[in-house]
């Protein structure tokens, strides 16, 4: 598949924070399958199920997005973030490039 899409986490308009819980409390990782292979930290990565987490607490902090299926992993730092319960957590990607 030609179509890259890139820095899918930075669009991760989900993962901002990876939500927030009802008391304060936040969501350590979020599990998310893709369907075809996207750009992350400037690293193609393939389809299949990635598991995505806080480099650290603070919000605006990088994301580690990791596949033990795949075996490949990425570091990005997201340039949008959006707050949502931590029952309505979203994904999206933005098409840079076909």
């Amino acid at each position: 598949m030609k179509k890259q899409y890139a820095s899918i986490l930075l669009t991760l308009t989900c993962v901002l924070g990876l939500g927030v819980g009802a008391e304060g409390q936040s969501q350590r990782e979020v599990i998310v399958t893709v369907p075809y292979e996207f750009v992350a930290g400037g690293k193609t990565l393939p389809a299949g199920t990635y598991t995505v987490t806080r480099v650290s607490e603070d919000r605006f902090g990088g994301l580690i997005i990791s596949s033990y299926e795949n075996r490949s992993s990425a570091v990005v730092m997201p340039n949008e973030f959006e707050s949502y319960p931590a029952d309505n957590i979203k994904v999206s990607f933005k098409q840079i490039d076909d």
